[in-house]
Order: structure tokens, then C-alpha cells, then sequence
């Protein structure tokens, strides 16, 4: 029987792209002739496929991948335990994602501290499964990389694939062929249609689609959070958003070796 993959990662680290290359190419149709049921059978976001009323079956046929941003510690998660077997982790520069937080965030500045606040906390002051949890970079990124952490949740885990959001960015092309080389699909990979669908599935033609849209009705259910009273910036160089993020950064990497360890597993340590 063939293994239960997760592709996961931090909040802002692009792992909804990767998940849609993937189905993308495994679907081998563009966006606009891609309907939501499609992408949700070969890979499904874990929360997302409970509002549209469905579950992840434990028992096969299942899909290539499911994504989600909740820990691996987490009941849901937890409920395939068992059938888990491989991990895709999108990793990110979290100076890249606090750059992003705010110079491109649409929301208030302060729902913007916030986030960042809870994104570069150690994890020593979240709190177990709590939404601020799920947001933390260095543990988000503990539980699911390092193998004695995340075997832990998933006894029968075969391997942890690592991509890196900043090479997906600049070759989309190998970071699919990486994860689709990983999940073992059927039939090999092919490199024409890995080129016909990074030509087809970029972010523009993504979000011209309804495909990462709520179900209907469930808008009704989620309260907006307090746009920006200024107009959206454009997001801007690291350097340009916060003079001070480097040198707490490298004050982080300095007094926590845990987060020292992650940071040079990732390759941001320049």
C-alpha cells in the first residue's frame, strides 16, 4: 500500500505553488482547466478538504500529497499516523518571510507585529498546538525536519524531502522534478511535461482561477482581518524593511543553537 505524503511548511514559504506544480503536472492541464474537485483528488489542503465536507482516506486510492500548515503533534494531523510516510518541507529565509510580512501584507500593523512576533519567537513561549504555534518558524520547521523529532509522529516515515523557497522561485522546474523524483510517480518524470507545466501553472494563472478559493458559504464563517489604512507597498529588499532584522537574526543564531542548527541545515547562514 502506498504511503500518506505531507507537503508543509511555515506560513508564507510558498507551499501552496508547490503543491500546485505538483498537481499541475500530475494533472497535466492548466489552472483554467483545472477544477478545484481535480486538484483536491491529487492534493488536497488537509483543512480546505474538511470545509468542502471531505477526509483524507486512510485506505487507498489517496492522494499524491496533502498539504497543511499544522504541526505534526496536532489530532488531525495525527489521525494518519500510521499511514504517513513521506515529507515534502518548503522551507524559507524567516527574514525573507518577515520582509514579506511587512512591506506586502495588506493587513493593520498590528496584526502585522503580531505575526512576526509569533513567526521568530522561541518556540519555549508558544504555547502546544495553538495558532501562534503553527506560525513559528523554528518550531514548524524542528517538527518537521529533524528526523528523531517528526519519527516521533510518524513511526513508519521513510524520508524527509527538503526544498528551499528561494530555489522554487528561481527554478521551478528542478524543485519539481526534485519533489516528483521524491513522491516516486508513476511512469518517471517527465521533463517535457515538468516545462509544460511550470509554462502553464505560474502564480498569475493560479490566482486568475478559482482553485484556492473557500467553498461557498464558508466566507460567511471567516471574520477579515483590519486591512492597512496606507496603500499596499510593494514588497522591497530585506535590508529596506527593517534595519534591525539582521542583527537579531544573527543574535538568534548566536544564543540558540537549536535555531543556529536549523538556519545551517536551510543554507541561511549568509
Amino acid at each position: 500500500m502506498a504511503s500518506l505524503a505531507w507537503i508543509t511548511s511555515c506560513r508564507q514559504s510558498a507551499c501552496g505553488l508547490a503543491r500546485a506544480l505538483v498537481a499541475g503536472y500530475l494533472l497535466d492541464s492548466p489552472p483554467a482547466d483545472t477544477s478545484p474537485e481535480a486538484l483536491h483528488d491529487v492534493a488536497p489542503e488537509l483543512t480546505t478538504l474538511f470545509n468542502w465536507g471531505r477526509v483524507v482516506p486512510l485506505e487507498e486510492p489517496r492522494p499524491y500529497l496533502v498539504r497543511t500548515h499544522l504541526l505534526p503533534g496536532t489530532e488531525v494531523v495525527q489521525h494518519y499516523r500510521a499511514v504517513t510516510g513521506k515529507v515534502v518541507y518548503v522551507a524559507r529565509d524567516p527574514r525573507g518571510i518577515v520582509a514579506e510580512l511587512i512591506r506586502g501584507s495588506r493587513v493593520g500593523p498590528e496584526v502585522v507585529q503580531q505575526r512576526v512576533r509569533q513567526l521568530i519567537a522561541s518556540p519555549d513561549e508558544v504555547v502546544g498546538d495553538s495558532d501562534e504555534a503553527n506560525l513559528n518558524w523554528q518550531l514548524h520547521a524542528r517538527e518537521w525536519t529533524v528526523p528523531e523529532r517528526v519519527r516521533a509522529h510518524f513511526p513508519d516515515l521513510d524520508d524527509v524531502c527538503v526544498i528551499r523557497h528561494e530555489d522554487m522561485v528561481r527554478d521551478p522546474g528542478a524543485t519539481l522534478g526534485q519533489i516528483l523524483g521524491f513522491l516516486e510517480v508513476p511512469a518517471g518524470v517527465d521533463e517535457e511535461r515538468i516545462r509544460r507545466t511550470v509554462q502553464q501553472w505560474t502564480l498569475p494563472n493560479i490566482l486568475a482561477t478559482d482553485l484556492f478559493d473557500l467553498p461557498p458559504g464558508m466566507r460567511a464563517f471567516r471574520a477579515a482581518p483590519p486591512l492597512r489604512d496606507d496603500r499596499r507597498p510593494e514588497p522591497s529588499a530585506v535590508v529596506d524593511v527593517e534595519p534591525a532584522l539582521e542583527a537579531a537574526f544573527q543574535e538568534r543564531i548566536r544564543v540558540d543553537a537549536e535555531f543556529a542548527a536549523l538556519v545551517k541545515q536551510f543554507g541561511y547562514t549568509d
